[in-house]
């Protein structure tokens, strides 16, 4: 892992742990999910490292064997696929509070937690845009259960 990287999870961490007494008083959901946005856009800063990557859609890779058909490099063909958290952003800013106002956790638990955070897939544009309708605050429950709801079809790549 970079320093770059090192260096904004040590920051994301004593972000949280600041914020997390304040966190757990506040009773207004509105105020707590704004919260949240914050650190899950802190999440989406933090990068999609490629140890995180777990997947490919089914369309996906398609249009990846497509594009290097053409003529484009494996790695300019990924850069036109969407890199989709599977948890998305919010939702990991929420749990990560959630469980930082309630523990007195270190930074190798916060670590360990955010980890499930970063995990990615690569899928098309369009697969983005079907699963944002299953990944609320209130309708997610799980990655699998989101793409499985928005017809996106994960394989090993």
């Amino acid at each position: 892992m970079s320093n770059t990287k090192k260096n904004k999870i040590e920051l994301l961490y004593q972000i949280c742990k600041a914020l997390s007494p304040l966190y757990g008083r506040i009773e207004d959901e509105k105020v707590r999910g704004g919260i949240a946005t914050m650190i899950g856009a802190q999440i989406f800063y933090v990068g999609c490292p490629p140890e995180n990557f777990q997947k490919i859609s089914v369309e996906a890779k398609a249009s990846l064997d497509f594009l290097q058909s053409t003529g484009l490099t494996k790695t300019k063909a990924l850069q036109r696929l969407t890199k989709e958290h599977q948890t998305p952003r919010k939702i990991g800013g929420m749990k990560l509070m959630e469980y930082m106002a309630q523990h007195d956790a270190t930074q190798d638990e916060f670590e360990s937690m955010l980890q499930t955070f970063l995990s990615w897939n690569y899928v098309t544009r369009q697969e983005n845009n079907n699963l944002k309708p299953y990944q609320k605050v209130g309708v997610f429950t799980s990655p699998e259960v989101s793409y499985q709801a928005a017809g996106v079809e994960l394989i090993d790549f």
